[in-house]
């Protein structure tokens, strides 16, 4: 059952085993995901991760998971338990655990970075106001305004987005799309690779990535991986 939750998961498929009440075991699943994503950003660390801990009951294969697990206790000091949680979504979707890696130090890295820009400042009132240097910028905006942004600031701002946001297909084809109108070519293969199971969920969008991945391997000259995606391509 586990496995085939997974397979379901990372397919796209829309349809499940339906349950005798409420919501199937595959809705069951992707509500209490997102419910736990959306809760670490919002920092309620202990609801995210009882939301998550709810999901690795129903497919404790899928990395996703113990990414968040590893990001609530990183969020929380517990660094030796995040990097178990971490070590556990790479042995268990080894296909994305530099992906996994590579986010997770950069999410230490913005979490160290706000921890220690965060300054108190004292008002003309002698009241204590909190000053955040963080320049990130919108990601709403971005995506709404992407089609105006030049393609170089496209690229750069969406690759510092993608480090916060390591799991938000739109972005990342976004930002795709620009590293290719940028030569960029290998860095957007590599961007569309990590997000693929991301996107799969969405039938149009998982073509868009194809599409975009043969159009990539057959620049670059890499015939086999270019009929690989083509293939793909070709049964949706």
């Amino acid at each position: 059952m586990r496995k085939y939750i997974l397979l379901l998961i990372l397919s796209g498929a829309h349809q499940f085993l339906t349950a005798q009440r409420g919501e199937t075991p595959f809705e069951k699943f992707n509500r209490l995901y997102l419910d736990g994503v959306y809760h670490y950003v919002t920092a309620e660390y202990e609801r995210s991760e009882g939301e998550l801990t709810q999901c690795l009951r129903m497919a404790d294969t899928v990395g996703s998971v113990y990414y968040y697990l590893a990001l609530n206790r990183l969020a929380q000091g517990q660094n030796e338990a995040a990097k178990r949680f971490l070590d556990s979504a790479c042995r268990v979707q080894p296909a994305l655990a530099n992906a996994f890696r590579r986010n997770f130090r950069a999410e230490s890295r913005r979490l160290h970075k706000k921890t220690n820009t965060q300054v108190s400042a004292t008002s003309p009132s002698g009241q204590k106001v909190e000053v955040s240097t963080s320049r990130l910028p919108d990601r709403e905006q971005f995506l709404q305004n992407a089609a105006q942004i030049p393609p170089g600031r496209r690229w750069e701002t969406g690759n510092k987005l993608v480090e916060r946001f390591p799991f938000d297909a739109k972005l990342i084809l976004i930002t795709a799309r620009a590293g290719t109108e940028t030569g960029h070519w290998q860095e957007a293969a590599r961007l569309l690779e990590n997000g693929i199971d991301f996107a799969s969920v969405d039938p149009k969008l998982y073509r868009q990535y194809l599409t975009l991945l043969v159009r990539i391997y057959e620049h670059t000259g890499e015939r086999a991986k270019a009929g690989h995606y083509r293939k793909l391509l070709e049964k949706q």
